[in-house]
């Protein structure tokens, strides 16, 4: 058979994106805080883009501000001539009151504000078990043991640090059986299963001794955790001598534990949410409406980087330079 090449003419259709394109794309699917920072950024990176200023806003909190001073200054003036009847003495009494009173609310109204302003810190696993630690009796010896363990578990909840670094960890010197109590006080403190060394005893720690079925939950999680994890029921009632359904509603009840009690608590801020649509019930029917947000700056070119690049005598680099930043900001905006 012979075989030889050959050149054939054929049609595809293939779809290309252009920088500019793609990056559009890419602003358009920011949202609303995470366009604000681009922008923002943009501004610092670009010297040839300025914030466009709102010009009749401007100007109307500019007549504002000269009508609140002008009534101001009236008003002040009939305090002046209302005060000039009052003796000397209840003057300077009543000023020296006034000014108290007046720099104490400020005081108080700026701090009111600040603590407005401020996001709560959400409450930690340690903060969380701290606060019940104090509430208990827990021999003194023990304390810095507690918390010590305290402090040694991780976001899920588990103990990270073995008892033998928590022992020489302490300045008062321990029995490592003592250790181990103070971990039995840690592990007693909510959320059930907290302080664990693993996840079996983790889900030992939330069993409670009162429940019926306490010994038989037991005795799945000591001795056939791996067989429920590979789903060998059969096997296990065999083993255990109790029928499959009992087996099954157990391994029911277990799978409601929580592997994670220390998940719970989160320790990052949530941050805020900026809304960027609404949707409203209209005549039987839901719209969407965007939300037109003021906060997004608009941008334009500078005119002075205009007037720089019409003038004859300017270098070629800086030239260049101008213009491949004006053309960032066409591609982009």
């Amino acid at each position: 058979m012979k075989m030889q090449s050959a050149l054939l003419p054929q049609l595809q259709q293939k779809l290309k994106l252009s920088p500019q394109i793609i990056q559009s794309i890419e602003i358009l699917q920011l949202p609303l805080m995470a366009l604000v920072e681009h922008i923002q950024q943009e501004l610092v990176d670009n010297p040839v883009l300025e914030e466009v200023v709102d010009e009749k806003k401007d100007e109307n909190l500019k007549e504002s501000a000269d009508a609140a001073q002008t009534t101001g200054e009236n008003e002040k003036g009939n305090e002046i001539d209302r005060l000039g009847e009052i003796t000397e003495d209840w003057r300077e009494f009543y000023s020296q009151t006034t000014v108290r009173r007046n720099t104490g609310s400020e005081e108080r109204d700026q701090k009111q504000e600040a603590l407005e302003n401020t996001a709560a810190k959400p409450m930690s696993l340690q903060d969380y078990l701290m606060g019940q630690l104090s509430l208990i009796d827990v021999p003194g010896n023990l304390t810095e043991a507690c918390e010590n363990i305290i402090y040694s578990i991780d976001k899920s909840g588990y103990l990270a640090s073995p008892l033998e670094e928590i022992l020489q960890s302490l300045e008062k010197p321990l029995l490592l059986e003592e250790v181990k109590e103070a971990l039995g006080i840690v592990q007693a403190l909510e959320p059930p299963g907290v302080g664990a060394r693993n996840l079996q005893e983790c889900l030992m720690l939330q069993l409670d001794k009162r429940d019926p079925n306490y010994q038989l939950t037991k005795e799945l999680l000591l001795n056939h955790l791996e067989s429920i994890e590979m789903k060998k029921y059969p096997v296990i009632a065999k083993k255990t001598g109790y029928s499959l359904e009992v087996i099954k509603r157990q391994v029911e009840f277990i799978r409601t534990l929580n592997p994670k009690p220390g998940s719970l608590f989160c320790d990052e801020t949530i941050p805020y949410v900026v809304p960027e649509v609404k949707v409203e019930y209209i005549d039987g029917k839901y719209e969407v409406f965007l939300i037109d947000n003021t906060n997004v700056p608009q941008l334009h070119i500078s005119s002075f980087y205009k007037k720089f690049l019409s003038e004859s005598g300017t270098d070629t680099s800086t030239r260049q330079y101008i213009q491949k930043k004006n053309r960032i900001r066409e591609m982009a905006y």
